[in-house]
């Protein structure tokens, strides 16, 4: 009754009417009713009772991201089937409790993330590196989405993706194989295999047709340049390289900062970074600037910087710090039990837990020559989307947004 369908409507300011509001009423009515039926936080009380150390005080330990679901848990070793016992009996006999609450709470999630300025041009950024590819979107999904989403239809994905055969388990901790496997066969063991989940769901998100792609926001924000490259997923060879690309661009002594600063381009801040997720992956450079009119400049030197990488230009000095803070990263990563865990389940998702290991040795042993040979084939204007964002873009689009006050 209220939804509008105008290019400019913002969903997270719905109007409102009399007949909505006696409806939203209603439904609050029924959600107390039936939260005087509903057990509360069950299962987290029970991981709490037995020695959890829960994550954060959600009823379910769990978080989604664009390729998968995580429950995450940390117990103490002789409680350790405790989990067994739980996660597989959620994984076949789910009731999902408060639906709709949590359907609500989710939606509010979206609306959230796309009620500020930087949440839609985030949005519309991945869309134009990707064009509607879903491993861009927000795990919180699309806003059409949300037109048929109700108990029926996430009990079919349930059905067809948390199933035993769609499940990786990593443990971290003083056990031994032996001991899981035994729980394994245990608890999981006895559930019947599913069907298969559906066939490539990893599926390569469609690149532009040819050549470099721009966006300009014409909403108010800060003045920033950010260039993108797609690059491949874990898995592909070339991959690791791309992690010591953005180690080698980043920091005060990057290669970023020479043209950046040298220049006197007006940048305040900058810096690289190389996605994991996805096919393809993507490699981003931004930089931030002072007032709109340095942003030429910024994406002049931004460009800039990555010529040394595919001439060959990177000394093994700079090679060699960029590699102690990969190694300094990674010491981060496996001294923390949660992290390695988490780290080597996204591994088996997007590829398989054993291109961990030789994920982390490739990129220790990457060479000036192969970062010449990755940057010379993927780091090209024909593998690139620019965007920027002004404070005072011109012309302005036409919609009811707060400028953005000087000091940010």
């Amino acid at each position: 009754m209220v939804r509008e369908r105008g290019i400019f409507f913002d969903e997270a300011e719905w109007p409102t009417s009399a007949k909505l509001d006696s409806l939203r009423r209603r439904l609050y009515e029924l959600e107390d009713e039936q939260s005087k039926n509903r057990i509360f936080w069950e299962e987290y009380n029970w991981y709490r009772r037995w020695g959890g150390l829960m994550r954060h005080t959600d009823p379910v330990p769990a978080n989604t991201g664009n390729e998968l679901l995580r429950i995450e848990v940390d117990l103490p070793k002789s409680n350790l089937e405790l989990f067994f016992r739980l996660e597989a009996d959620r994984m076949v006999n789910a009731v999902l409790r408060g639906f709709e609450a949590q359907r609500f709470t989710v939606y509010e999630q979206f609306l959230n993330l796309n009620r500020p300025e930087t949440g839609r041009f985030s949005e519309a950024f991945n869309g134009v590196m990707a064009v509607v590819h879903p491993i861009y979107l927000h795990p919180g999904g699309h806003a059409r989405d949300h037109a048929w989403w109700d108990r029926v239809s996430t009990l079919r994905i349930y059905d067809d993706y948390i199933v035993p055969n769609n499940a990786t388990l990593a443990l971290v901790g003083a056990i031994s194989v032996g001991e899981v496997g035994a729980l394994a066969a245990k608890y999981f063991g006895r559930l019947p295999r599913a069907p298969e989940p559906p066939a490539r769901m990893d599926v390569e998100a469609e690149p532009p047709p040819g050549g470099s792609v721009r966006l300009d926001w014409l909403e108010p924000l800060f003045p920033q340049v950010t260039v993108r490259y797609r690059i491949p997923g874990v898995g592909h060879p070339d991959r690791p390289a791309f992690d010591v690309i953005a180690q080698l661009l980043s920091g005060p002594d990057g290669l970023l900062a020479s043209p950046l600063t040298s220049r006197r381009t007006g940048a305040v801040s900058w810096g690289a970074n190389a996605s994991r997720t996805g096919s393809p992956a993507r490699l981003s450079l931004q930089a931030r600037a002072g007032r709109d009119e340095d942003l030429a400049g910024v994406e002049a030197a931004l460009l800039e910087a990555v010529e040394p990488l595919r001439r060959g230009g990177v000394d093994e000095a700079r090679l060699g710090r960029a590699r102690r803070r990969l190694r300094l990263d990674w010491e981060r990563v496996h001294s923390q039990r949660g992290n390695l865990a988490s780290t080597i389940g996204d591994f088996s998702v997007a590829d398989e837990w054993r291109t961990l290991r030789s994920f982390y040795e490739q990129r220790e042993a990457v060479t000036v020559e192969e970062i010449r040979r990755v940057a010379d084939r993927y780091l090209v204007p024909w593998n690139r989307a620019i965007a920027t964002t002004r404070r005072n873009p011109t012309p302005r689009a036409e919609a009811n947004l707060t400028r953005v006050p000087e000091d940010r």
